[in-house]
């Protein structure tokens, strides 16, 4: 039974507790934000203009990676970890940018390397394993090196990297071990799962995305659309969804609860919720010529609730409402993506509203803000239940649940 006794004042006292509640946050936020300085970076992401590209100075991979010559080098040397199919994944634990490639020839080494945005700083988070490399395992245990694709995704919750198949070093045979990497420990684990993994037809293309809401990561290989989930360490496979054998991208919609797929000339829609393929009321204008492309970078921003892609110079919006896809600035832009696709290397950074983008491992870091942050929403307190998604420039975002008919003894401590 709702709760609706009236102060002197005439305010309800729903409405009283949800200004409290309110207040509260703000004040705990004022609190965060003092309580850690933002560094240099950080302000100028976080004050950056809408439509505008940034690069960072003096932020080249190549300055952390091992020195030419070594015993890993392939033909290609450290710039194949993302010159060859190499992805990418954002951590917002510890707001670094993920950076795992190389594979078959190209590259030996099975190092990580991390992007720390409050620094500014390249980081070789570990040095490369002995060889021989065409096995996965390697002799001691860690993975191998691969074409990545789009098999990277950073596990939020459980905060743990994860990688999934890819074309291994020497060889270039497929892999269909599951791992997770602990940033914190800085060590590799081969989580044996169970179920049926990735990998009808071959483990090279497949195409990834994170979900918070269900803390599964979503992979489809040629022929099915699967699920693995940290906590149970099991895979599951959801639905039939052929496609085409060469390089795309994926993301998730946060708050229409959607899977999408681009690249390679397919654009291809899934509903989570539901488990069924819902292309046919996806159907977008304006966007032939990215969707043509091999793995063009994908991220959905949910301050302004768009789809936000890139694959060279002016990024891609996509209207969630019109389906139409527009183009905006290329001012100060890279013109042309790694020549094998982006992958996971464009990812949206909520902490401070910016997509960042790593192209090469000779040029710097890219960050790009699409819009500045919109007001959070007013809730009705007299109505049902809301969740009520709010961000706020430099921290992370915070979802907040209101519902009128809760007696001030449930609500809960902030």
């Amino acid at each position: 039974m709702p709760i609706n006794t009236a102060t002197k004042d005439g305010m309800t006292k729903p409405k009283l507790f949800l200004l409290v509640c309110l207040v509260c946050l703000a004040g705990l936020l004022a609190d965060s934000r003092e309580a850690v300085a933002q560094t240099p970076l950080e302000q100028t992401l976080i004050n950056l203009p809408a439509n505008t590209w940034y690069a960072v100075p003096n932020t080249h991979m190549r300055d952390v990676c091992l020195p030419e010559g070594s015993a890993v080098d392939g033909f290609q040397g450290c710039g194949a970890i993302v010159e060859a199919w190499g992805g990418g994944a954002y951590d917002a634990v510890h707001r670094k940018m993920i950076i795992w490639g190389g594979g078959h020839e190209t590259y030996y080494g099975n190092e990580v390397y991390a992007f720390d945005i409050p620094s500014a700083r390249w980081e070789r988070l570990n040095d490369p394993s002995p060889g021989p490399f065409n096995r996965d395992p390697l002799a001691d245990g860690k993975p191998v090196s691969r074409h990545a694709f789009d098999g990277l995704q950073y596990i939020t919750h459980a905060n743990r990297f994860f990688g999934y198949g890819g074309a291994q070093a020497q060889n270039g045979g497929g892999t269909h071990v599951t791992w997770t990497f602990d940033v914190d420990t800085k060590t590799w684990r081969n989580m044996l799962p169970a179920g049926a993994s990735p990998g009808v037809g071959h483990v090279y293309q497949l195409s990834s995305a994170y979900d918070a809401k269900t803390r599964n990561v979503y992979m489809r290989d040629p022929f099915n659309l699967y699920a693995y989930n940290f906590d149970t360490n099991t895979w599951t496979t959801r639905m039939y969804w052929e496609h085409v054998w060469d390089p795309q991208t994926a993301a998730i919609d946060s708050r229409r609860d959607l899977y999408f797929t681009i690249g390679a000339g397919e654009w291809l829609v899934y509903d989570i919720t539901n488990n069924s393929d819902v292309t046919a009321n996806w159907i977008t204008n304006g966007g032939n010529a990215l969707i043509a492309e091999g793995a063009p970078g994908l991220a959905y921003d949910a301050n302004s609730d768009n789809l936000v892609a890139w694959h060279g110079g002016a990024v891609h919006v996509l209207n969630m409402q019109t389906r139409a896809w527009t183009r905006k600035s290329a001012v100060g832009a890279p013109p042309l993506p790694a020549s094998n696709g982006t992958f996971g290397r464009w990812r949206y950074v909520s902490q401070y509203n910016v997509f960042i983008l790593v192209n090469s491992v000779d040029d710097n870091v890219y960050f790009y803000k699409h819009m500045t942050l919109a007001p959070p929403p007013t809730p009705d307190p007299s109505g049902p239940q809301q969740v009520i998604e709010y961000y706020h420039a430099g921290l992370d975002h915070y979802f907040i649940t209101w519902k009128a008919t809760r007696s001030p003894s449930s609500m809960p401590a902030l």
